[in-house]
């Protein structure tokens, strides 16, 4: 049910990467890791489709949602690097329609640090053209922030594309997907975009049931609201406190896109650029993406990042608590979400990425080197959002712990068969 390659150390992973198909969990995924920079797994399996009837291949590329916002951290960050803009800048300074409203000292930084507080759009955009960029540019410039800029953290779930994408075509001239393919997808070899082509469009794997994919049901809202915060631990305070709020909704159901369950395997969506959300690419690209990260930045004479904007990008920014996800101490780089307790992202404290709505992940870790991404086409519900990606982590991590990374040090590394790792 499983294809592709894993390499016999590391027998474990793909034995559970298939036992997610036996036993009909997933209907569709891919799975690898790079380490070091060598690719020690790419596997893909199941179905493209619904019915079952199209089986995922090697270049099957699926919609990774919020993943993509881990994908265009170096696009702006190269803008820093060339002296192009100051994170400290006002956005205004590039963008002036943007500064008004309450807006006015919005900085840069304020947009890779979900500090805005742009985390929606005031008027729930009925029937979105996704094609249609200038229209949720202007929304974006004309309203109010929901909080003043820079005061609290509020994910910005599908506004945070648009903001730092029309910021970065300001500045260039270019939309941040072409210059993510031009500069960073084709001289790398990577199998990712953000707007698909029409010649993309037959690899695409659907993405199967959004509904309710996150957030408490709506029994235990009702009942939450309930009970007097006297009687609440403070976890469920929070979660009291979230929902009362409304913070979430806005967030995730500014646009009337949400009425129809399969607007995202829809060819406007596909096409878009979605910044925030609507990445489409396979495990092998954001692996090998994160592994050049965890490993300096730069391969094959090609610099995605330099040291310098890597440690900038992955020191801790804000730390919640964030309004819209539940309150909790959700923690951020520069664009990329750390590890902490509610992160599906990896298992150290030197790991970074991003998660997607679908129950895609995919993440760097700078002490272990490694490069580590999950795709699935089927959304499942609640706690078990990130199910799958959680348990390949959690074997990866017990091998991880036993092996270094640096291959130079005989006395710390592991002998696997006459191989070091």
């Amino acid at each position: 049910m499983i294809n592709g390659y894993c390499h016999p150390d590391f027998k474990e992973l793909e034995n559970h990467f298939r036992s997610l198909f036996v036993s009909g969990y997933e209907t569709g995924a891919s799975f690898a890791v790079e380490k070091d920079g060598e690719m020690i797994v790419d596997l893909w399996g199941g179905f493209k489709d619904k019915e079952k009837t199209i089986s995922w291949d090697k270049d099957t590329i699926c919609n990774v949602f919020s993943v993509t916002k881990g994908i265009i951290v170096p696009c702006m960050m190269q803008l820093v690097e060339q002296g192009k803009i100051s994170l400290d800048d006002k956005v205004s300074k590039y963008w002036p329609e943007y500064g008004t409203n309450g807006k006015e000292n919005t900085l840069i930084k304020h947009f890779l640090t979900h500090r805005a507080g742009m985390f929606g759009f005031r008027e729930r955009l009925e029937n979105p053209q996704w094609q249609d960029w200038s229209s949720f540019i202007k929304a974006l410039e004309n309203q109010k922030p929901f909080h003043e800029p820079g005061v609290s953290q509020g994910y910005h779930a599908l506004t945070y594309g648009f903001l730092n994408g029309e910021l970065f075509r300001r500045v260039t001239g270019q939309t941040i997907g072409s210059y993510f393919k031009e500069n960073i997808a084709d001289p790398l070899n990577l199998n990712f975009k953000i707007g698909l082509d029409d010649e993309d469009l037959p690899n695409c794997a659907d993405t199967i049931s959004i509904s309710d994919a996150m957030g408490p049901s709506r029994g235990f809202q009702i009942l939450i609201s309930l009970i007097p915060e006297l009687f609440l631990p403070q976890p469920l305070k929070n979660i009291k406190r979230w929902y009362k709020k409304g913070d979430f909704m806005i967030a995730f159901d500014s646009t009337a896109a949400n009425d129809d369950q399969n607007y995202m395997n829809s060819t406007d969506w596909r096409k878009a650029e979605i910044p925030a959300g609507n990445g489409h690419g396979n495990s092998n690209a954001l692996a090998k993406f994160y592994g050049i990260l965890s490993n300096g930045g730069s391969r094959d004479g090609k610099t995605i990042m330099s040291k310098e904007s890597i440690h900038q990008a992955l020191t801790p920014h804000t730390s919640g608590p964030d309004t819209v996800l539940f309150f909790g101490d959700i923690k951020f780089g520069l664009g990329y979400l750390l590890n902490t307790p509610l992160s599906p992202i990896g298992r150290s404290e030197t790991a970074f990425g991003h998660a997607g709505i679908g129950g895609a992940c995919a993440y760097g870790d700078t002490d272990k080197k490694i490069g580590f991404s999950y795709i699935n086409n089927k959304i499942h519900k609640g706690l078990k959002l990130y199910q799958s990606s959680n348990e390949l982590s959690d074997i990866l991590y017990k091998f991880c712990l036993l092996y270094t990374s640096d291959a130079a040090d005989e006395e710390d590394s592991v002998d696997l068969g006459g191989r070091r790792i």
